[in-house]
């Protein structure tokens, strides 16, 4: 029997790729309309994720897509360089990191699968059961699979029906909501370690460089993580993740299941997705080049404001809160919030094209697998864009899991895929928890500590993802 494939984004096109290249029968069920592909603006791929599309076999499609981002500058509201990270020396040639429309990586993926790809086919329900999954889909029909992967994002049909998890974002709350999170002996953002099962480079890493001196008057925050403008603290406790802070609870009780019956065995284990809101919300939108030549945030008390240049005459920008406030959706916040920034920032406010206005929504989950049905991608995993880390996980899933469906019992995939990519998944999300739990610290400490701290964050994070991830 096939492989179904539930979404047809990143995740489940990378996943459709690297199962034809194993020549193992698969179908991808998508919910949105045939035709062209679109959705979404453009997209930041550091170094691992080029390095798992290269293992796709994208390589030079890819080169041909957006533009290399070599630099990082993180800059005060006045402009002022805080630090900067020369990402082709860190990364290296082979995996030097880009800015692509994400339109143009979704063709990409696609190109060759049009007789594997049904849209639009909504899936409604997946039951876990013996020797495979019966699935149901939107006009009503019922058909079992041997395999089913959910790579249906943050709101998952498969993880809520096949997991057994129930839970939704509008149903948590948001950040600041519940009581703070286990004090720290240290000052967070301050004490990286490796995340088990990861060893990273012993060197520091090329292409960090810190600015120094001074920026009298202006305690502004500084552009902690990649602009997302994360809260107050992570809410996580000692484990992985699940600790008793905002947005994760203390515990949970039984899921109310899928409606299909008992198939689906996580029904009445508690098991339920947390889905936290780091900040309320993030504003994404396409301008003008307003003469930025690399990834460049600036950071103030109110808002972080980041651009990335996709070609030589467009940038892709994000903005959010800096200290987890409120974000509205009228665009009116962008124009109070960062009309003393620097004049590029200024430049964008007035030509923005395409706005998009989402939550920050994160997934920290249990378990990944469930007999013969798996979740991938932001269905396991979603994490704040801290690291830009959403598509290289994704990428990195498809291929581990796409190698277990070829070589390994199909009973077994499930297990043998979560015990090859939970460390690496962990890694991402307590490095992410770490410098959001920074953005809680006051403007003018940040402003202080950051020169020192963050090339640090930089080269703890990404250096174990500079190696290979683990496969069968």
């Amino acid at each position: 029997m096939d492989v179904l494939v539930v979404g047809g984004g990143i995740a489940g096109l990378a996943l459709a790729r690297a199962l034809r290249r194993q020549d193992v029968p698969v179908t991808v069920a998508d919910d949105g309309p045939s035709g062209s592909w679109s959705g979404g603006l453009a997209i930041n791929l550091p170094g691992n994720a080029i390095a798992a599309f290269a293992a796709l076999g994208l390589a030079d499609g890819l080169a041909k897509l957006g533009r290399p981002t070599e630099r990082r500058e993180y800059r005060s509201m006045r402009d002022r360089l805080i630090f900067s990270v020369d990402e082709d020396a860190f990364w290296g040639p082979e995996a030097r990191p880009r800015c692509v429309r994400r339109s143009d990586l979704l063709a990409l993926l696609a190109d060759g699968l049009d007789d594997t790809i049904r849209r639009p086919l909504p899936v409604t329900a997946v039951r876990p059961v013996p020797g495979g999954a019966d699935v149901e889909f939107g006009d009503d029909t019922l058909q079992r699979y041997g395999f089913v992967a959910g790579a249906d994002g943050v709101r998952s049909v498969v993880r809520a029906t096949a997991l057994g998890d129930s839970s939704h974002a509008a149903d948590l709350p948001r950040r600041g909501d519940s009581a703070p999170g286990p004090a720290s002996d240290s000052i967070p953002g301050l004490s990286p370690s490796p995340s088990p099962g990861l060893s990273p480079s012993p060197s520091p890493g090329p292409g960090l460089s810190p600015s120094t001196g001074s920026d009298p008057g202006r305690g502004s925050g500084s552009g902690l993580g990649s602009g997302s403008g994360l809260g107050s603290g992570s809410g996580l406790g000692s484990g992985p993740g699940f600790g008793s802070g905002p947005g994760f609870g203390s515990g949970s009780g039984p899921s109310s299941g899928s409606g299909l019956g008992s198939g689906a065995r996580a029904a009445g284990r508690g098991r339920v997705t947390r889905l936290a809101l780091l900040s309320s919300a993030s504003w994404r939108f396409m301008a003008p080049n307003p003469g930025v030549d690399c990834w460049t945030v600036w950071s103030g008390p109110g808002g972080a404001f980041l651009l990335i240049p996709v070609d030589d005459h467009q940038v892709y920008g994000y903005a959010s809160a800096t200290t987890g406030g409120p974000v509205s959706a009228d665009e009116s916040w962008l124009h109070t919030t960062f009309k003393d920034y620097p004049a590029p920032v200024r430049t964008v406010l007035d030509s923005m094209t395409d706005l998009y206005h989402s939550p920050i929504e994160e997934i920290r989950t249990p378990t990944w697998s469930n007999g013969r049905c798996v979740i991938i991608g932001d269905a396991a995993h979603a994490t704040a864009p801290v690291w830009a880390q959403g598509a290289a996980l994704a990428v990195e899933d498809a291929l581990v899991l796409a190698e277990l469906l070829a070589t390994t019992d199909w009973d077994d995939a499930g297990a043998h895929y979560e015990r090859l990519r939970r460390d690496r998944v962990t890694h991402v999300q307590t490095a992410t928890d770490r410098f959001s739990r920074a953005a809680a610290l006051p403007s003018w400490l940040r402003h202080l500590i950051l020169p020192a701290i963050g090339p640090r964050a930089y080269r703890d994070t990404y250096n174990p993802l500079r190696h290979p991830f683990p496969t069968p």
